[in-house]
């Protein structure tokens, strides 16, 4: 008698399971303010060296999925992010406990940290992020 072989579940399974959607509880609201952050020589190096190791998730979509597996130790967001991704990614931060903060446009954190064309970064949880967060 052969055995039978386990069929394949169904895409949407599949995708339930890498990535779960927040349900919105009774009575937890979204902050309206997020801290701003300017970004100096000591957290611009750190940036640098955590993309250099590895150490980041860039990107709405990274971002989020790192999120919902808890690996994001912090979520860093650009102040030129739009609306919709903004409240999304908000949302998706504040109700995982996940520290979310907003990077001044002050300095050239894009052209020194080599993160052309991001507007999204978590930092993987780690010693790196601890540091991070010292500096913070």
């Amino acid at each position: 008698m052969k055995a039978k072989r386990r069929t394949e579940q169904p895409i949407d399974k599949q995708a339930r399971r890498t990535s779960p959607r927040p349900v919105p509880k009774k009575g937890r609201t979204v902050p309206e303010t997020i801290p701003e952050l300017v970004l100096d020589e000591q957290l611009l190096g750190l940036l640098g060296f955590a993309r250099r190791a590895r150490m980041l998730f860039v990107g709405f979509e990274a971002v989020r999925r790192a999120i919902a597996r808890r690996q994001a130790a912090l979520v860093l967001v650009s102040r030129d992010l739009g609306k919709d991704n903004s409240k999304k990614i908000k949302f998706i931060a504040h109700s995982n406990n996940v520290p979310l903060y907003i990077m001044s446009d002050d300095t050239d954190w894009r052209g020194r940290s080599g993160l052309f064309g991001y507007k999204i970064l978590a930092v993987k949880k780690g010693p790196l992020a601890e540091g991070f967060k010292k500096k913070l």
